[in-house]
């Protein structure tokens, strides 16, 4: 067993692994990318696998969306590449997400985010092509009221057009049955 515990440890000291990337003092550095210790608390934490931002949390820090100046401390975004064959580093690589969770979808060209509102903060936040829902609260004024809200958009379509919400209850074995009641 002593063979075996040395054996494992010269090939640990032998071998490079790495396990953070780190600067000095741990400062904020553009070209780094798993964390740091920054003093001013601004600077978003990325996440990026073949040099292509998948995730961003942000630090302490506004952000102005739809011309709003939001309070955007915590959010953490995921996704927002742009289609195959080539992504590019997407949404997350120059905005701050839109919600407390924000899962940006493929392809978002043209959408300009007119079904966001400055409200939507402590929920999940979709969009993909020029579509956009988000499922979680909203602060109503008084002390302790906040609502459940489930919100969807899509931009202008044109008279006629018909955007749907919908419940899809998949298939289910035979013996069981559904039953919708509204509470």
């Amino acid at each position: 067993m002593k063979k075996i515990i040395l054996a494992f440890g010269l090939l640990i000291c032998l071998n490079d692994f790495l396990a953070q990337s780190s600067t000095a003092g741990n400062g904020y550095n553009p070209v780094r990318y798993l964390g740091w210790n920054n003093t001013n608390g601004v600077n978003p934490l990325f996440t990026r696998t073949n040099n292509i931002v998948r995730t961003r949390l942000n630090g302490t820090q506004n952000a102005t969306i739809n011309g709003v100046n939001q309070n955007t401390a915590g959010y953490f975004g995921i996704g927002g590449l742009a289609p195959v064959p080539t992504p590019t580093n997407g949404f997350f690589n120059t905005n701050s997400p839109w919600a407390m969770l924000h899962l940006e979808g493929p392809n978002t060209t043209g959408f300009e985010g007119n079904g966001w509102r400055n409200w939507m903060r402590t929920g999940l936040l979709m969009r993909e092509q020029s579509d956009q829902m988000y499922v979680g609260l909203k602060a109503e004024p008084g002390t302790n009221r906040l609502d459940a809200v489930v919100s969807w958009s899509d931009d202008a379509l044109g008279a006629g057009s018909v955007i749907n919400f919908g419940f899809c209850l998949q298939e289910m074995p035979p013996q069981v049955t559904a039953k919708v009641q509204i509470l």
